[in-house]
């Protein structure tokens, strides 16, 4: 039975983190596989052309080699296996395995924001701090997005959980209500 890319990056991103945690460098691990992971965003026909077997194995190796030259042995090894596996293609779902794992580990919540306008830092730090005590965690990873078309207050998506206090929400049910 042939694996979804999600269960392929759920194997993998365990297995990478499980060898951080061994081998104490959780932060490192991390980083690097973010930095990889970009790469595979701005180019994102590389994991095709790592996993094509019309392409000489040696120049794949030596693709491999390249991306992972200033990383660590364990990313480096990593990276070998996956790509001896033909799971290059699957290497953006192994980094967001390993990152739920690390985030788990570290109390951090990893969210979207969604205003109208622009926030103040002083009004980020705010409502931060209400959503880290909303979730009980320590820290938050949120990126900002501006939407005009939500009129006012703000729209929070994380933990899989979506907080609407969005202007345009409160207008269109109460548009329902009268209706």
């Amino acid at each position: 039975m042939k694996l979804s890319k999600y269960e392929v990056g759920k194997r993998y991103g365990k297995a990478i983190f499980e060898l951080a945690v061994e081998n104490d460098c959780l932060a490192q691990t991390h980083q690097e596989l973010l930095e990889l992971k970009s790469i595979f965003e701005k180019m994102p026909k590389i994991g095709l052309l790592l996993t094509d077997v019309r392409l000489d194995t040696t120049k794949k190796q030596a693709i491999v080699d390249v991306l992972t030259k200033d990383c660590s042995n364990l990313v480096k090894e990593s990276a070998q296996v996956i790509f001896e596996n033909s799971r290059f293609v699957e290497f953006p779902y192994i980094v967001d395995s390993f990152t739920k794992l690390y985030n788990e580990e570290f109390a951090i919540l990893e969210g979207t924001v969604i205003t109208a306008v622009p926030l103040s830092a002083q009004q980020k730090a705010k409502l931060e701090e209400k959503i880290l005590a909303k979730f009980g965690l320590k820290s938050a990873e949120l990126k900002e997005i501006v939407d005009p078309s939500i009129i006012g207050g703000v729209i929070v998506e994380a933990n899989h959980q979506v907080i609407d206090g969005s202007l345009k929400t409160q207008l269109e049910n109460i548009k329902a209500k009268l209706l």
